[in-house]
């Protein structure tokens, strides 16, 4: 089947994920006491669904009774995921500035594995250890300019810290949601008698739904 330019260009995909999300705290710390952070927050996913919806709208039909069935889990998570990250990132940036609201995103990486460790007892691999090392490197080197001294003096104001939250909902959600999906995949795999994992369904853990899924 052949592939559109975006679908051959992953790295230039990955490249406008990053230019836009950089543009997100740029607009919002520029409209700063023109829109209160709630309604910024509302237009964004207004505006994200109408975008999304035309290239979402054939999957959502064809899943529309696991998605009707799950529409509890699903509006609870966007709304502590979602909706809670951003609003808090919004409220945040009133109080600090686009460069450090960018600066602690940087540090969501770090917040999912650990929370991964806490939440699920997810082992840490070395790899991921070494990625956590250089991610906080990266991060105290722009912070401090490549002086060691800045850190003695440096002090997070309101702003920091309501961003900070708004990384760890995001961060906590990741991480719910990625656990979720693996037990639904698992529970989904042992239900489909062409399953090659439905034999060992008496020995499998995961054999059981979520409440609501």
């Amino acid at each position: 089947m052949p592939r559109g330019p975006f679908h051959a260009s992953p790295y230039l995909l990955l490249s406008l994920t990053s230019l836009f999300w950089s543009l997100n705290w740029v607009i919002g710390r520029a409209i700063v006491g023109h829109v209160t952070p709630l309604t910024l927050t509302w237009i964004r996913w207004i505006v994200a669904v109408g975008a999304m919806m035309p290239f979402a709208w054939p999957g959502i039909r064809a899943h529309w009774p696991v998605i009707r069935r799950n529409w509890k889990v699903i509006a609870w998570l966007g709304f502590w995921g979602t909706g809670l990250h951003n609003a808090f990132a919004y409220v945040g940036l009133q109080y600090t500035t686009a460069t450090n609201g960018v600066i602690l995103n940087s540090a969501i990486p770090i917040l999912i594995i650990l929370l991964g460790w806490l939440i699920y007892r997810e082992t840490i691999t070395r790899l991921q250890a070494f990625g956590v090392a250089v991610s906080l490197a990266g991060i105290l080197a722009i912070i401090c300019r490549g002086d060691l001294a800045v850190l003695a003096q440096l002090e997070m104001n309101k702003g920091d810290l309501i961003v900070l939250t708004g990384m760890i909902f995001w961060a906590a959600y990741t991480v719910t949601t990625v656990g979720l999906l693996e037990r639904q995949t698992a529970a989904d795999e042992l239900s489909d008698p062409h399953s090659p994992h439905r034999h060992d369904s008496a020995l499998c853990p995961c054999n059981t739904r979520l409440p609501g899924l």
